[in-house]
């Protein structure tokens, strides 16, 4: 199981010498850089069950950016999500920014925006556009490592294209309580 860690790249791997007696997957003692990680080595946050801050779960969302295997425990998913929400948060203000600009420049007689607010209204609407397929996949893929948590495949993914409620659907069940069942799509 690797949850998209590699636990041979620790500091033993890397050259460091390996203290007498402690195997390269075992937890890294206070001389070794301890900071930071937990059981067996791997990282804090890496593992399934395992509570992350904001900044680690940005830092999964990132690193497992095609990983549909595996799982992702809730803390991760809605930090996730919170840190997405703030991105687009702040495209919203930029758009409005580059709306209202365009509107403010127009010719009184022609309604013509002048050329400056026309192309930074286009330029913000390319950087969203550019954010948004960025952001497409690592999104689909904590959202299946969710549903893997709460022992459900993740072609429940799907049901968020059923009109008005699939969405809502799929958020309820992503807030599940997680299922132990769920390491049998640790792969």
């Amino acid at each position: 199981m690797s949850y998209g860690i590699n636990p041979q790249e620790s500091d033993s791997q890397n050259g460091a010498p390996q203290p007498a007696g402690q195997s390269p997957y075992s937890q890294p003692s206070a001389g070794n850089n301890a900071v930071g990680h937990g059981a067996q080595g791997y990282p804090v946050g890496s593992q399934p069950g395992e509570q992350v801050n904001f900044m680690g779960a940005m830092k999964n969302f990132f690193r497992k950016y095609t990983q549909f295997s595996g799982r992702a425990s809730r803390s991760e998913f809605w930090w996730a999500y919170l840190g997405q929400s703030l991105i687009f948060l702040a495209l919203l203000a930029l758009f409005i920014i580059a709306l209202v600009t365009m509107i403010s420049s127009a010719d009184p007689y022609t309604n013509e925006p002048s050329g400056g607010a026309l192309a930074f209204y286009l330029l913000t609407l390319a950087l969203i556009g550019l954010v948004s397929l960025a952001l497409l996949v690592p999104t689909i893929a904590v959202t299946v490592r969710r549903l893997h948590d709460t022992n459900r495949s993740g072609w429940f993914y799907f049901i968020s294209f059923v009109p008005m409620v699939g969405g809502i659907i799929l958020l309820v069940l992503c807030a599940g309580e997680p299922d132990p069942a769920g390491a049998a799509y640790d792969a």
